[in-house]
């Protein structure tokens, strides 16, 4: 590779520019990244994952006028894209050619960089890859073309059945349409699902990559862009899970409900990042929501769903290259998941980060084919998990800027610290897990409320005897609801939250605007809160919500200055050694009542060893 690099100043970046028509010739040339000329930026997917092709049968193209290897799926975009780029007269940003990736300081210098050139880019060039079917995909182009023609008042999930029906006419309407059969808009719509469904979609770095305006997104030659996708959400979020729509639409409606999380995922991170932008002027969150928004990501080191992150957060000061949040690509992967806890329980959001411990490492390291030479402490969360677990006190709103509800101890500071793998904290031990329910169900369909009421309820009624309707029914939502912003107009969470039955069961039913949305909320609350965890009783009678590895004679705790209650495990032969099972939420203790126990019974705070 000395041939092809030479060592990189520290603010500035490599750009390759087409020196012909094929896109296999080119030349890299070094610019200060606040100096550069245009240029674009490709966002693409390499090959397999942990699968390493042999270099005999990888492409080669000429650099500065040196044979280099490239992978196929990047020797393909270069094809097909070279033409735009230098139609623009553009210079291109790819990260396996523009980075010398055997320079692993260079490595994390230019991933530091990487936000500042994405967003000082003309275009993002995302190349999704080669269509499986050129017919096919060219069907799935058109029906997004039509799809955003439709006017966005006709979207109304009140009138779903006429307004299904007029929407498939207008699409019929359609130049791409008008001459053919009924069935091509089912055949085009299967062809759009299957695009959707790549694997591109569910990439780690393309959630920090295309998640701007000015993004095209290239299947081959076949071209859209963000509206089009936009489009396809709104029509998806109207009538893909809507059971009530005349039958022959059952099978374009069920089609469009198996798009799968990753799609719909980066559509929620690009609203999201837009919010931002419009009320803050900079497309930036919190360092915990945006890790958070790529654990079900995939990438080929786990470290990357740090990496990634470390740029976009607006709580991270890149400039002072802490070592806790250094991009460095030296660091072992269980050093980077440390690291970027104690950064947070540091200087984040309080306990926030320990929000987002969940499952079992050891199935982790075994599913995800990571050996588990390396162990991670109990009170670190493990990225690996592709998990939707979030914190309680977010009550399953997707923006970071949520309330936090629960005070356990009011008037006490978080007294921590950190040695190697050890968390020192203080806090009250002060009850036990009796019994628990199973884990609910992770589908999110719309029978889950209804589930849950029929099997938690028996389960506890059958261990306890005696249940509380209105105990279980706030718990169920960690007694917390979500209302209007009158300030933004937007979802924040508030207390006194309850299960209401009546509007969960009016499904189906001729529901006004304003009950469709509290609908909406209820059902969204109970998914996140009680996905992954279970219900549950301790020995002193209350009910709560704990984490899907809890058992029962675990102990709950609260922690001087936390935000919620948490289930900790003591160590066998290790008096005041604890694991960190996770958060929970207990009824009737989330408001100071610990504290009581304090001042009434002689509960004593001491320090516990998290380890």
């Amino acid at each position: 590779m000395s041939a092809i690099y030479r060592p990189l100043p520290l603010s500035s970046v490599r750009l390759l520019r087409f020196l012909d028509d094929t896109g296999m010739k080119c030349s890299l040339y070094e610019y200060d990244i606040e100096h550069a000329p245009p240029y674009a930026c490709l966002s693409y997917c390499w090959d397999d994952e942990g699968v390493e092709e042999p270099s005999g049968n990888r492409p080669v193209i000429s650099m500065n006028s040196t044979p280099m290897l490239i992978r196929d799926s990047l020797y393909s975009a270069l094809r097909h894209l070279n033409y735009f780029v230098q139609s623009k007269d553009l210079l291109f940003w790819v990260d396996a050619i523009c980075i010398n990736q055997e320079d692993l300081e260079e490595r994390a210098r230019q991933v530091r960089l990487m936000k500042i050139l994405y967003e000082g880019a003309e275009t993002v060039l995302s190349w999704i890859g080669l269509p499986s079917n050129e017919e096919r995909t060219q069907q799935a182009v058109r029906l997004l073309e039509a799809l955003v023609e439709i006017p966005i008042h006709v979207l109304d999930a009140q009138k779903q059945k006429a307004n299904l029906e007029w929407c498939l006419q207008y699409l019929h309407q359609q130049p791409s349409f008008a001459t053919g059969s009924k069935d091509d808009i089912l055949l085009a719509w299967e062809a759009l699902i299957e695009l959707l469904k790549r694997r591109y979609w569910s990439r780690t770095w393309v959630h920090q990559e295309v998640t701007l305006p000015h993004v095209k997104f290239y299947c081959g030659r076949y071209c859209f862009s963000w509206p089009h996708l936009l489009a396809f959400n709104a029509f998806h979020t109207t009538y893909g899970g809507n059971r009530q729509v005349p039958d022959r639409f059952q099978l374009i409606v069920a089609r469009g409900s198996s798009v799968g999380s990753p799609l719909l995922d980066l559509l929620n991170a690009y609203n999201n990042r837009q919010e931002v932008f419009v009320r803050h002027r900079v497309s930036m969150a919190r360092l915990a929501a945006v890790v958070r928004d790529l654990r079900l990501t995939s990438c080929i080191d786990p470290r990357d769903k740090i990496f990634a992150a470390l740029p976009h957060a607006s709580d991270v000061d890149m400039a002072r290259d802490e070592s806790l949040t250094a991009i460095d690509c030296t660091k072992e992967l269980g050093d980077v998941y440390v690291d970027l806890t104690e950064y947070l329980l540091l200087n984040g959001r309080g306990l926030e980060i320990l929000g987002y411990i969940c499952a079992n490492k050891g199935d982790a390291n075994q599913k995800n084919n990571h050996p588990s030479e390396r162990f991670l402490p109990s009170w670190v969360p493990d990225w690996r998990i592709a998990s939707r677990i979030r914190p309680l006190n977010s009550t399953g709103l997707l923006h970071g800027d949520y309330n936090l509800l629960y005070e356990p101890c009011p008037g006490t500071n978080i007294a921590l610290s950190v040695s190697g793998q050890t968390l020192r904290i203080d806090g009250f031990v002060f009850d036990t897990i009796r019994c628990l329910t199973s884990t609910s169900g992770r589908e999110e369909d719309a029978t889950l409320p209804s589930g849950l009421r029929r099997s938690w309820a028996g389960e506890l009624r059958a261990s306890c005897h005696s249940l509380s309707d209105e105990a279980f029914n706030r718990t169920l939502v960690a007694d917390a609801k979500h209302v209007t912003s009158d300030e933004n107009n937007r979802d924040i969470n508030v207390r006194s939250g309850c299960v209401d039955w009546d509007v969960i069961d009016q499904f189906g039913r001729d529901l006004d605007q304003r009950r469709i949305r509290q609908r909406v909320r209820l059902l969204d609350a109970i998914r996140c809160l009680c996905r992954d965890r279970r219900g549950g009783n301790t020995e002193r009678g209350s009910l709560g919500l704990f984490p899907e590895a809890a058992v029962p004679g675990d102990r709950v705790a609260a922690f001087l200055g936390g935000n919620a209650l948490y289930v900790v495990r003591p160590c066998i032969g290790r008096p005041g050694y604890y694991s960190c099972i996770g958060e929970c939420f207990v009824d009737g203790m989330m408001d100071g009542e610990v504290m009581v126990l304090s001042d009434t019974q002689g509960l004593k705070a001491n320090t516990m060893m998290l380890i």
